[in-house]
């Protein structure tokens, strides 16, 4: 079985697993995402995600307004998380925040 995307208007409005047979017999765009778990597309499509029809890629929600899409359509801060330890972004200062810092 594989996962599709039902997509109007550029977003994907809901997911389902299915067959081929079954979506080819309904109607609307559906855009195969996953195959047998295995993630066909840049990423896995999700409700809410944008489907970039000319890259023929599936992009998630913009996390915060300072994030921007690198070349693989993923979000990406504009500070580069640290590798160590568990961190948060904190848009309102522009940094990334230790998560125990961040609790506190």
């Amino acid at each position: 079985m594989s996962i599709f995307a039902h997509v109007i208007n550029g977003v994907v409005v809901n997911t389902i697993v299915a067959s081929q047979s079954f979506i080819d017999a309904q109607d609307g765009l559906f855009i195969k995402s996953n195959d047998d778990d295995i993630i066909i597309k840049n990423i896995s499509a999700g409700i809410g995600y944008t489907y970039d029809d000319i890259n023929d890629v599936f992009i998630s929600p913009q996390r915060y307004p300072s994030w921007s899409l690198d070349d693989n359509y993923e979000w990406k801060a504009p500070i580069t998380k640290p590798i160590e330890g568990e961190y948060v972004w904190d848009e309102f200062n522009q940094e990334w925040i230790d998560y125990e810092t961040y609790l506190l």
